[in-house]
């Protein structure tokens, strides 16, 4: 049996035409019909899109291209979040005339007994390794949702800086 799934994406119908074990047709309005094979391919080619402090699509080709930038870049503007408990800075980044927006992580907590919000914990950790942690570990398992994050130090201070 041949089943046929309108959509109003390749992503959101593909994600919905995996579930379907059926052989089945990806129908897209506006855009030629494919088999799920090719638009599970088109899924799987498409990259994660940052965007420049100007709006504008950043140049980078791929994860080590953002790793090579975050790791090398020159910090223009730090500015100081306000909001939230970890200690975070946002940073305009430079290399080589791409300029980006960045975080900065420095918080590193290790505490007892510790409540936040509504839940107790007997042994609360935060650290801004937890998001260098997170992306190698993504890498491992071939996930592309966790965006890069490299150890930096900023005026002297170790953390974490990501996209």
């Amino acid at each position: 049996m041949r089943r046929i799934v309108w959509g109003m994406s390749y992503l959101l119908t593909a994600v919905l035409a995996l579930s379907l074990a059926a052989p089945t047709i990806v129908v897209v309005p506006g855009v030629p019909t494919i088999s799920l094979g090719a638009a599970v391919a088109a899924v799987q080619e498409a990259r994660n899109v940052y965007l420049g402090p100007d709006g504008e699509p950043l140049p980078f080709n791929n994860d080590e291209e953002i790793v090579d930038f975050l790791s090398t870049a020159e910090i223009l503007e730090r500015t100081r979040i306000d909001e939230g408990i970890n200690r975070t800075w946002k940073l305009l980044m430079e290399k080589d005339g791409v300029r980006a927006h960045a975080i900065f992580r420095e918080v590193d907590i290790t505490e007892k007994n510790k409540r936040v919000g509504r839940i107790f914990f007997l042994f609360f950790r935060d650290s801004y390794i937890f998001d260098c942690a997170a992306y190698e570990m993504a890498v491992l398992l071939g996930m592309d949702n966790v965006p890069p994050a490299v150890l930096s130090t900023v005026n002297r201070t170790p953390g974490s800086v990501q996209l």
